[in-house]
Parts: structure tokens; C-alpha cells; sequence
């Protein structure tokens, strides 16, 4: 079986294009601290980096103008989008940045060189109201009040 079967066809936000290539980086999220009187220095683990895609990508054909233009506003949109990739499968990504390049060459041809990061839902720590202290602010202005 050819390793080319198992390639997703890619899209963006929905809008399909082709891929010439693609990298993926990724690691460790790893802080070296050096101390006074030390040799040796200690590494601190904190977790996964974002894993980072760089895609070349194309769309050709007659209908060159509508492909690219469907692509365009779907790159610029904010916020998090489904990049279906054609190696890893549907992942939530933000698109960091992109261009787009012309060649008289392929006259019925536009290259984009897409960069985007996976992305997760928001793990901030929300406000959360003590109903203890709401509680005992109500009665004494309720005292107070009276």
C-alpha cells in the first residue's frame, strides 16, 4: 500500500487547497537556570511546547481568482479555526501568519507558506464570588441601612 493513501485531503475553515509541504515543530517548554557557584546547571520542565505547522501551500487551476479568494478572508478570520492537515488529521489551530506569492511561471497558480499553532481552549482561573463574604456584605449594609 503506497504511503500516499493515508494523506487527508487538506482544508482550512473548509476551504481546500493543496500542499507542496509541511513541517511540524514541537518539544519541550524547558528553562535552563545557571547558578552562582555552580558547574552544572538545572533544567526545569514545564511542559509541552505548542506544536507549530508550517505548510506550502497551492491552489491552481482555471478557477485560480475563487480559490485563492475563498482562502484569503478564511486565513484572516480571528480566532481559532479546523485545519484538516494531510498527515495529522483535523487539529483547532490559529494562523499566525501567511503570504501568498505569483509567478508568471504558473501563470494558473497561488502559493501560500502558512503558519499556524495548535491551539486549546482557554485554562484561565475565572472570578468566582465568596458567598460567604457576599453574604456578610449584604447584611451589614442591610444594617446599616436600617
Amino acid at each position: 500500500m503506497s504511503w500516499s493513501v493515508d494523506l487527508r485531503n487538506p482544508s482550512f475553515r473548509g476551504v481546500p487547497f493543496k500542499v507542496g509541504s509541511e513541517d511540524l515543530s514541537g518539544g519541550r517548554k524547558i528553562v535552563t537556570h545557571n547558578f552562582p557557584q555552580r558547574d552544572e546547571p538545572y533544567q526545569e520542565d514545564l511542559g509541552l511546547k505548542t506544536r507549530a505547522f508550517s505548510v506550502s501551500a497551492y491552489v491552481v487551476g482555471d478557477d485560480l481568482t475563487s480559490q485563492r479568494d475563498a482562502l484569503l478572508p478564511a486565513l484572516e478570520k480571528p480566532g481559532p479555526g479546523i485545519l484538516i492537515h494531510p498527515r495529522y488529521g483535523q487539529i483547532t489551530v490559529i494562523v499566525k501568519d501567511f503570504n501568498v506569492s505569483h509567478s508568471t511561471a504558473y501563470g494558473r497558480m497561488s502559493t501560500f507558506q502558512i503558519s499556524f499553532e495548535a491551539t486549546g481552549s482557554k485554562l484561565f482561573p475565572e472570578r468566582v464570588t465568596n458567598e460567604q463574604d457576599a453574604t456578610t456584605e449584604a447584611g451589614s449594609a442591610a444594617l446599616e441601612a436600617a
